[in-house]
Formats: structure tokens, sequence, C-alpha cells
């Protein structure tokens, strides 16, 4: 009698200890801004990030670097956020730093290099955030977040840089611009 209760109880220890995200579904991650000034805990918050599992707001670790291209040198600078006193709402303070090109990566549960769901979040040249982007896919009716390794994050930053910057040969052309309108110019002053 004794063995015939173990067994069903270990089976559903093991069946708890192995579930895993990839088969119950994987965390939310969203930004908030501007962060709510008349909340003490939010005010002065650069962004909050909010972690979802399914609709439901949800405690998980969430890990943020800023990621920065600085005169051709790529820097990682690990970030903290707090607790915003609200479930799964998470504040960050920030300052970005004013020269280069950075964005802000913030990373939920799983581990820094396995994370289970991200947040890209650039950043413009005045410090601002100019959109966020949760890297996904559509499943039916649902979006299911995708693993974003180091090296797609340093895509998207050296595309961000691009996006910015523009080619020398855009800018090569500008005198010549006026040379063209010479001959329009002056026809419209002889009549």
């Amino acid at each position: 009698m004794r063995r015939s209760l173990l067994a069903p109880l270990a089976a559903l220890s093991l069946l708890a200890t192995t579930a895993t995200p990839a088969f119950a579904g994987a965390p939310w991650i969203s930004i908030e801004i501007p962060a709510n000034g008349l909340n003490p805990l939010t005010r002065d918050a650069y962004c909050l990030f909010r972690v979802y599992y399914h609709e439901n707001p949800a405690s998980y670790p969430v890990m943020v670097t800023a990621e920065g291209l600085v005169d051709g040198v790529r820097r990682t600078v690990k970030l903290t956020v707090t607790d915003a006193g609200m479930p799964g709402v998470y504040a960050l303070r920030y300052q970005p730093e004013q020269s280069g090109t950075w964005m802000v990566v913030a990373r939920v549960g799983g581990t820094m290099e396995e994370p289970w769901a991200t947040v890209i979040v650039p950043i413009n040249r005045e410090g601002q955030i100019f959109n966020a982007r949760v890297p996904s896919r559509r499943d039916g009716e649902s979006r299911i977040p995708l693993r974003v390794t180091a090296a797609e994050v340093d895509q998207m930053l050296r595309a961000q840089v691009a996006s910015i910057t523009p080619a020398p040969r855009t800018l090569a052309g500008l005198p010549f611009i006026g040379l063209l309108l010479l001959p329009v110019l002056w026809r419209r002053r002889r009549t």
C-alpha cells in the first residue's frame, strides 16, 4: 500500500520540477513611458517594465543592460531595476550617456544568455526612448517572444547606428543640388 502511494507522488514531484516555460508558455515584457510621477515608487524612473504571464501580471527576474557603441567601441553597462510596488512592475532609473548610440535591453526570466523574452528599447540622441520592440512570432492569435542572442543585440545596435548616421555619399551630393536649381531660378528671374 505504501509503495503504491509513493510512486504517483514521486511522478507528480518530477513533473512539477521539470516543467519549463517552453511547455507552459513564456512570460511577456513591455515598457511604460512616462512613469507615473505621482507614485513615489516610480517617480523619476526612466521607464517601467511590466511583466506578464499570459494576461496576468507576474513576478520574474528582470535583467537590464544598456548596450552602446561609442566611437566604434562596443560597451555594455549592467543596470538595475527596483520593485515598483505593483505586481510585475519594475522601475528603471537610468541617465543615458550623451555620446554614442545606445539602447536598453531588458530580459525576463531564464538567464542573461537564455532569457524567455526580451524587449529592445532604442534611445535617440536626446536620451529619449523612440520605440520598443519585443522580437516575437505569431502563433495563432498569440505572440510568442523569441530568444534574442547577444549577436542579434549587437546587430540591432549597429543597424540603429546606421539609421542615425547618414551615409557619406548621401551628404556628398548636397552642395550640387543648388547647382541643379540654378537653371530653374535663372529662368524665373528672366521672366
